[in-house]
Formats: structure tokens, C-alpha cells, sequence
């Protein structure tokens, strides 16, 4: 017994589990579970001082009440965007009324040169 050599145990290594899938879900997989790991203490560390001190961060200041001049600004503004926008509506329509008129121009000259190439010709 006292001739015995002390065994050194090899550490054990874990094998990752087998994961059946496409390569991309698997990475997807092990970056989520590596982010829930990493911020999952700082997490509850944050939880458990906001229970223990309360919401102690400076409120967000508040901006003054705008003037008057600033509001009839803003107003002109928005009646522009809403008259800009009329335009463009009235412009989709009129895009759209020359586009069909462009297709039955279109549609008679095909239908006339089709006239001229069937009808006889004189010797």
C-alpha cells in the first residue's frame, strides 16, 4: 500500500450535445443560449438593486411650452405636407389616365397597320 502510486485522474471531457438541424439554427441556437448566460446575471444584479434602492435614475427633463409663432409654423407645415400630398394624388391619377390612353393608341395603330399589311395591294 505505501508502495502505491497517488492516481491522477484525467480531467472528464463533456461532448457537446448532437444537434440535428441546418448548420445556421444550430449557431443561432448556441449564440442565444451564450447571451442568456452573459447578461443573465448583470440582469438580476439590476433587479435586485432597483428593488433594494427604487428607480433612483434622474427623471427626463421636460421641454418648455412651445410659442405661439413656433405652433402657426408647424401648422403651415402640416397644411403644406397635406397639399403636397393632394398633388401626388392627383398626379397618380393623371400618370395613370395617360399611361391607359397610351395603351389604346397603342392598341389602334397595331390594329391599323394589321389592317394595312392584310389589305391588297394594286399591281
Amino acid at each position: 500500500m505505501a508502495d502505491e502510486e497517488p492516481r491522477v485522474e484525467a480531467p472528464v471531457q463533456v461532448a457537446k450535445p448532437v444537434r440535428n438541424g441546418p448548420k445556421w439554427a444550430n449557431d443561432a441556437k448556441e449564440r442565444v443560449q451564450a447571451a442568456i448566460r452573459r447578461y443573465s446575471k448583470p440582469l438580476a444584479d439590476r433587479g435586485a438593486k432597483d428593488a433594494d434602492e427604487g428607480y433612483t435614475e434622474p427623471k427626463p427633463k421636460l421641454t418648455p411650452a412651445v410659442s405661439a409663432d413656433v405652433q402657426r409654423i408647424r401648422a403651415g407645415l402640416v397644411d403644406a405636407g397635406i397639399a403636397a400630398r393632394r398633388w401626388l394624388e392627383r398626379l397618380r391619377w393623371a400618370r395613370l389616365i395617360i399611361a391607359a390612353a397610351a395603351q389604346v393608341v397603342i392598341g389602334l395603330v397595331a390594329w391599323r397597320i394589321w389592317v394595312w399589311r392584310g389589305r391588297p395591294r394594286l399591281k
